[in-house]
């Protein structure tokens, strides 16, 4: 049997991974991402804080890593800003990309999008974030 982590070291652990994979998104499409990152982080802490169900820092990585792999597949096909990206891209990056599942995707576009602020999700009018 091992040796007990210290209490926190799972979360620097996976804080130090979040940065390493937000600095590895070319730098035009970094602050979303970044801000997608602390947006799942902070979900995370006030579910913890309410005593509900928070996301495992497992999801986190899953998601984080769909995006930084979105972001790398737009760059190299010219996209500089989010606002330019279609359904086409999307499209483009899942047949790239057969292992993601759809619904998967879309749940992690759609925490995206909510947390850039789109106004249109999934058919559905949001309210702007920002």
């Amino acid at each position: 049997m091992g040796v007990a982590a210290p209490a926190g070291s799972e979360d620097a652990h996976a804080a130090a991974l979040r940065e390493w994979r937000i600095q590895v998104v070319p730098a035009p499409l970094r602050p979303a991402v970044r801000a997608f990152a602390d947006a799942l982080t902070a979900q995370r802490q006030n579910a913890e804080r309410l005593g509900l169900r928070p996301n495992q820092l497992k999801t986190i990585e899953i998601r984080l890593d769909t995006v930084r792999d979105l972001a790398l597949h737009l760059h190299v096909q010219g996209h500089t800003t989010w606002a330019s990206v279609n359904v086409t891209d999307l499209e483009a990056f899942l047949a790239c990309n057969p292992a993601r599942r759809a619904s998967w995707l879309a749940e992690t576009c759609t925490s995206l999008a909510v947390s850039l602020g789109v106004r249109q999700v999934a058919g559905r009018e949001r309210e702007s974030a920002f």
